[in-house]
């Protein structure tokens, strides 16, 4: 038995209520989670790989809950939803 490989783009597509925006981000961002406007957003300069891999990573900051505040746990956490969007893909 085989492990179905992860999509990013069906993982959204099973959360209806999140919204996929495709913006011009500033300050070099890829990607922002938004959790009470339920939106992920993607910089509209990434290209189809950059897109999935960001995707992943978004989404694992919509399952986690929002960046703490603090430097140094919001430092932490990107590096867990780096984490988890690796061992996925």
């Amino acid at each position: 038995m085989t492990a179905e490989r992860f999509n990013p783009w069906r993982e959204l597509a099973s959360h209806p209520d999140v919204l996929l925006d495709i913006a011009h981000l500033k300050r070099g961002r890829l990607g922002i989670t938004w959790h009470r406007q339920r939106v992920i957003q993607l910089d509209d300069g990434l290209d189809r790989v950059e897109r999935r891999c960001v995707l992943a990573h978004e989404l694992a900051h919509w399952e986690r809950g929002p960046v703490p505040c603090t430097p140094w746990l919001a430092a932490k956490e990107e590096a867990a939803c780096d984490l988890i969007a690796a061992r996925r893909l």
